[in-house]
């Protein structure tokens, strides 16, 4: 099959093989390399219509894919389910996560300011819940802190126009913790813990953390020091 790369790989681990996403958008189309830890190459998959595709999650012999307000559902037979968010925002793949919870494919969306929630088998839409973001989200992550429990970690950056002129204003990460239970009704509002604050340009991730090592998630944060990359390690229990 025909592929003119023009956007990097991305790549996703399990701990045990590598998945790679190689993406080809004048085909409009993917590819996704299932690799050994050795980096013995076991299978390929053919996704049409997701050249554009910003962030991957491998679930199973299931490929979930997003790009802008599209979906895509790649299983081991047939053609890929496709649908539409009711709502993408602006951001990209910095702004938006993906994570697989026994049923459900959620969404979060900190562009929008709304977490989805599809059935990862048909890719219905089976509710649209708000984050609760209190300024421009610049970098949202995800990640189950046990089966009943969703924590999202988001940069949040204001913007200071005191001076006349706007200018980045100092970031800072919110940590939020979602019920999956109450999700789709009226739930009340969720925990909001701040982190701390730091300069405007910063990443973190999140990590679930297995119920054996504590649950919760890991969070890694890095910014530019004065020496330096600082890194620092949280264990979040929300």
């Amino acid at each position: 099959m025909p592929c003119t790369q023009t956007l990097p790989m991305l790549l996703l681990s399990d701990g045990r093989e590598l998945h790679a996403l190689v993406r080809c958008p004048p085909e409009d189309t993917a590819l996704v390399l299932r690799l050994s830890d050795a980096g013995e190459l076991r299978s390929a998959r053919v996704i049409p219509g997701a050249g554009a595709a910003e962030l991957l999650l491998h679930r199973g012999e299931v490929d979930y894919l997003l790009a802008g307000p599209k979906v895509l559902r790649a299983g081991p037979a047939g053609p890929p389910l496709t649908t539409e968010l009711p709502a993408a925002g602006a951001g990209g793949p910095d702004t938006r996560d993906l994570v697989h919870n026994g049923a459900l494919l959620l969404v979060a969306d900190g562009g929008a300011g709304r977490l989805f929630g599809l059935d990862g088998e048909s890719l219905q839409l089976r509710f649209s819940e708000r984050l609760y973001s209190a300024a421009q989200v610049t970098r949202l992550r995800a990640a189950l802190a046990s089966p009943e429990r969703l924590i999202i970690a988001a940069t949040e950056a204001a913007t200071d126009t005191t001076a006349g002129a706007a200018q980045a204003a100092p970031t800072q990460l919110v940590a939020t913790a979602l019920p999956l239970a109450s999700l789709g009704r009226s739930a009340a509002f969720p925990t909001r813990i701040l982190l701390g604050s730091g300069p405007p340009q910063s990443d973190h991730e999140l990590v679930p953390v297995a119920q054996s090592d504590g649950g919760g998630a890991l969070l890694l944060r890095t910014h530019a020091g004065n020496t330096g990359p600082l890194v620092a390690l949280t264990h979040l229990h929300l």
